[in-house]
């Protein structure tokens, strides 16, 4: 639907026999354990180049949808890089995760750490420079029975609006529910309704706000007049036959100005 809008161990003295004896550990990573939603931490803005200074944003987390076989898996994180989804690609026990072009490329890099969990590296490719975020990302895998309090409180309302479209109600319908911006139009409601009712709705968390979201930018000269409460709440939906995750922005006034579900 458009927007409305990744040690130090004791050492211990083996006989040859146990040493060959002691089985070597081999982790893969496969398609079925990366389905599902992941929260990932990346930088909010970046990379940014005055000269030979590179620059990235601070730290938020966001949300995705890993959905696929194998050879098609993909990433759907709403708000992430406006790029589409995310073509993945496993080895063993790591993860490659890419958007854009070869000449414009952002990448996730990772291993697996345990079960769930991976660490690894952020890197954005543009024109032949290869620029790599400072620090270590990281990603964990939510799991299906993992419940949080709904903090925005908006998940009644993104369910009412949900269940109307898979009634086959067209936007300007659902005008009785929820203010809608004039002129709202919605894509991809054929999918959507595909997917049946609503059968399960999860908070998982929020995007970042405008002046979140350029914090620290080396151009940005007015951030603190940038608005700090136009965050988007992301849910995880779950649907009669399939699921999403969907990220919906509810201003103080009720109007309903985004809503993605990937």
């Amino acid at each position: 639907m458009r927007k409305l809008l990744a040690a130090f161990l004791p050492v211990f003295c083996l006989s040859p026999a146990l040493a060959q004896d002691a089985p070597i550990e081999t982790v893969t990573v496969t398609a079925d354990s990366m389905n599902g939603i992941w929260k990932i931490g990346l930088p909010v803005w970046g990379p940014y180049r005055q000269g030979t200074s590179v620059s990235w944003g601070p730290i938020h987390d966001f949300y995705c949808r890993f959905e696929g076989p194998t050879d098609h898996l993909r990433a759907y994180c709403p708000r992430l890089t406006g790029l589409g989804a995310g073509d993945v690609t496993l080895a063993g026990n790591k993860i490659h995760i890419a958007w854009g072009t070869m000449m414009m490329r952002i990448a996730i890099d990772a291993t697996e750490k345990a079960p769930g969990i991976f660490a690894g590296s952020y890197v954005a490719k543009i024109a032949g420079f290869v620029l790599h975020a400072p620090g270590q990302l990281t990603a964990r895998k939510i799991p299906p029975e993992e419940e949080l309090p709904d903090a925005a409180g908006k998940a009644s309302v993104l369910a009412e609006i949900l269940n109307h479209i898979s009634a086959g109600e067209r936007a300007q319908a659902l005008q009785r529910i929820v203010p809608l911006p004039k002129g709202t139009k919605f894509e991809g409601e054929d999918e959507l309704r595909a997917l049946g009712t609503v059968n399960s709705i999860n908070f998982l968390g929020r995007t970042p706000t405008s002046a979140e979201a350029s914090q620290g930018h080396p151009n940005n000269k007015i951030g603190q007049q940038l608005p700090n409460d136009d965050a988007a709440d992301v849910y995880a939906v779950e649907f009669a036959k399939g699921a999403r995750v969907c990220s919906m922005r509810q201003r103080s006034d009720r109007l309903v100005d985004e809503l993605e579900c990937l």
